[in-house]
């Protein structure tokens, strides 16, 4: 080979050489470049990861979230429906509550009739509706007679059983088209019923055409209501007492008429008990008269103006003194002397007997000692006892202190009670004077042969003396039956070891028709009027009278 031709091979690997060199540094810069763009994107791939895994963490984040969430609502869903039905139990207690208070508010819950407060609203409504029609309406006042009688006696709970039998027996007997109000407004001729409090209750009639329309219902109640109640184990017999007042006559407003109705019936009730008044204006001050003793009677005791009268009692045989009765009379300081047939039965309505009774006993003891001189050691006195209530009185303690206190012998002291007090019939009233009558004391039954029960409790009451009803011997000349009843009383009495007196005594031919029915005592006008202590002592110093 040529040498030109081997530079020139050389030259050329030379070139070659340095093309190889370019074509390395090429493929290096490619290489290079390869490697810089495989790394971006093996940091995009994993920068890629990386996203795809943060999101599967967020997307099990936010489904434990949705879950945890569901939870939640699930649970205070649940809370919800619990509170819910919470409130509405609460909302239908609160309902049933409000019904209850409402029915406290306007109806008797013994009775289940309307009470004053629903009664007085309605009686409002009905006066300025007769007012508008220029109508009449009439307001009907009932008070059960006696039925303290079965409170005492019986219980309140036989007493709040009579109550619901009255006034079922009140709802039956008014008539169907009369039918009893209750929260509806008053329709034409509808009775409304309502139980005052107590024995208490009225009746309001709206639109009648004139007061007899009213009387037909209380004659039907009189009718009805004394019917025979079994209550537990005892048969109670009630009869009631009826005012009726007349709107517009006796009233323009509820108040008004309410009152006169109320005074219509306690004058029913002095009346005989057992029918019906209408209102008058003289009732207006009979009410008052009561009123105006009830208080002045309060002061009476506390200013010293009860004083003691005497009746002599005598043996009629030989008309000798043997005893007197202690009668109670009131000096007020403005009307004199006051009877006691017109302040005891106040007394007795309003409690003040109880301090009378035992005013009357101590000032007695007091008396019969200071007349106790020799000679006199049989000299007794005779002292009425109210039977208000006696059983709770304490009287036994309080008579056995008052015998302690005063310095008296008991058998110097008869205590006198009326019939009526045995028909109570109770065990304790039996009890009650069987302990007085231990203490030494004599027994009289006053006005014998006026009650319903006097025979058959003779046997078991422990008294000494019979006092016949001044109504038999008042009346004993002109009346051929009382002379047998008068007859039939001593007869019995004696054969029972019972003394016998007789009360009311006026004449010379009653005086004379007892004595010689053998008849042992008596007292009256014919053999001298009751007088003070010291005038009684004076005829204590007589033979006879």
């Amino acid at each position: 080979m040529h040498e030109p031709d081997c530079k020139a091979l050389l030259d050329r690997c030379n070139e070659l050489e340095l093309y190889l060199d370019e074509t390395r540094r090429e493929i290096q810069y490619y290489k290079n470049i390869a490697s810089v763009a495989g790394h971006k994107r093996l940091k995009e791939v994993e920068e890629l990861s990386n996203l795809i895994f943060l999101r599967k963490q967020a997307e099990k984040a936010l489904e434990k979230a949705r879950d945890e969430l569901e939870d939640k609502v699930k649970e205070r869903t649940r809370e919800l429906v619990s509170i819910n039905n919470q409130l509405r139990k609460e909302i239908e207690e609160r309902k049933k509550v409000e019904k209850e208070i409402r029915y406290l508010a306007f109806y008797d819950s013994l009775t289940g009739l309307a009470n004053r407060r629903l009664f007085m609203d309605r009686l409002s409504e009905a006066i300025k509706r007769a007012v508008r029609k220029r109508n009449r309406l009439a307001l009907l006042f009932l008070d059960l007679d006696h039925f303290k009688r079965v409170n005492d006696t019986l219980g309140h709970q036989t007493g709040d059983l009579l109550l619901q039998g009255v006034a079922e027996n009140i709802r039956r007997f008014v008539r169907k088209s009369d039918s009893v109000t209750w929260l509806t407004p008053l329709k034409k001729k509808e009775l409304l019923v309502a139980r005052f409090g107590g024995d208490e209750f009225s009746i309001l009639i709206s639109d009648i055409r004139e007061p007899d329309d009213a009387a037909r219902v209380a004659r039907r109640l009189l009718n009805n209501i004394p019917a025979t109640y079994q209550l537990d184990s005892h048969e109670v017999s009630v009869t009631t007492s009826i005012g009726i007042s007349v709107f517009p006559e006796d009233g323009h407003t509820a108040e008004d008429l309410l009152k006169h109705a109320d005074m219509a019936m306690y004058h029913a009730k002095t009346s005989g008990r057992n029918t019906y008044q209408f209102f008058t204006e003289t009732m207006n001050q009979i009410v008052l008269e009561r009123f105006l003793i009830e208080r002045d009677l309060k002061k009476a005791l506390e200013n010293g103006e009860f004083i003691l009268y005497y009746q002599p009692k005598l043996r009629l045989s030989d008309k000798k003194i043997t005893s007197a009765e202690a009668l109670i009379r009131w000096n007020h300081p403005r009307q004199g002397m006051v009877p006691p047939g017109k302040f005891i039965p106040v007394a007795e309505d309003s409690k003040i007997i109880i301090d009378i009774n035992r005013w009357v006993f101590k000032e007695a003891c007091r008396q019969v000692k200071q007349w106790k001189t020799p000679g006199r050691d049989d000299l007794s006195v005779s002292v009425n006892l109210s039977g208000y209530k006696l059983n709770s009185q304490n009287i036994v303690n309080y008579l056995e202190a008052t015998l302690i206190s005063v310095g008296v012998d008991s058998k110097n002291i008869e205590i006198e009670i009326t019939e009526n007090i045995l028909l109570k019939g109770s065990k304790e009233t039996i009890s009650t004077f069987n302990a007085i009558k231990s203490l030494g004391f004599k027994l009289a039954m006053d006005d014998f042969g006026t009650g319903y029960s006097s025979l058959s409790y003779l046997t078991s009451f422990p008294v000494d003396t019979l006092k016949i009803d001044r109504s038999f011997v008042m009346n004993a000349m002109s009346e051929q039956n009382n002379q047998v009843i008068i007859k039939a009383i001593i007869a019995m009495g004696h054969s029972l070891g019972k003394k016998i007196v007789a009360e009311g005594i006026e004449t010379e031919d009653q005086y004379h028709f007892l004595k010689e029915c053998g008849c042992d005592e008596g007292q009256g006008f014919f053999f001298h009027h009751p007088v003070p202590a010291d005038e009684f002592e004076k005829l204590l110093t007589r033979d006879s009278l």
